[in-house]
């Protein structure tokens, strides 16, 4: 009977023993396999830095970023709201944008598990719409901003080939001395205006005797 009992005593101790190393064994692997797993689930992302904003127009607002290091993509925010998530490190923001509105961005680094905090902000206030007319055009721009419509004035500036002189009797201010200058010149004969090309405060011949020296110039 003590036989006996010493011998279950002694498959219940090689049992524990077995047991306890079992369990280290599979703790030890554990450990191992899900080592690297576990660093990259664990591991911070540094917050993207450099942002930079910059303005091109009423309705576009460029963004670029520094590469962080491990990360999959990163996430943009506008004025606290995701706009979009991307791959690379530069953005051009044109959705929902209005004239003269300041706008704040943030960006996150992410990878499969993980997620940065956020980038320093930055500002970046859009270009006001294109006066329309007079001195109404202040209003009038801030109103086409709000209502998103952005109107565009392009201007085209002429280099005058023509020499001190010859400008002088240039009526219309097309850059040439032709028959539309002469017509302004009998338009306003014998007036103070117009066409008084040498300023001594009435057109006459010695204006026509400037035109036609300059004539085709």
């Amino acid at each position: 009977m003590l036989k006996l009992r010493h011998l279950i005593y002694l498959v219940v101790a090689v049992l524990v023993i077995f047991s306890a190393n079992g369990a280290a064994a599979l703790t030890y692997e554990g450990t191992i396999g899900g080592g690297s797993g576990g660093a990259v689930g664990t591991s911070s992302l540094d917050a993207p830095s450099g942002l930079t904003a910059t303005v091109q127009g009423t309705g576009q607002i460029d963004l670029s970023w520094n590469v962080v290091t491990g990360a999959d993509g990163y996430k943009v925010y506008r004025d606290g709201e995701l706009v979009v998530t991307q791959s690379g490190t530069t953005h051009t923001n044109t959705s929902g944008l209005s004239a003269g509105t300041t706008y704040a961005y943030k960006v996150k680094a992410y990878n499969n598990l993980v997620e940065s905090s956020f980038s320093a902000e930055v500002t970046a206030r859009t270009n006001d719409a294109a006066a329309t007319g007079g001195g109404g055009g202040g209003g009038e721009g801030g109103g086409g901003g709000g209502g998103g419509s952005t109107t565009t004035i392009t201007t085209t500036t002429t280099t005058s080939t023509l020499s001190v002189e010859a400008k002088k009797v240039d009526a219309n201010n097309d850059n040439k001395i032709d028959v539309l200058d002469f017509n302004t010149l009998i338009v306003n004969w014998g007036t103070t205006g117009g066409a008084d090309f040498n300023q001594d405060g009435t057109v006459d011949v010695f204006d026509f005797n400037l035109l036609m020296i300059n004539w085709s110039v």
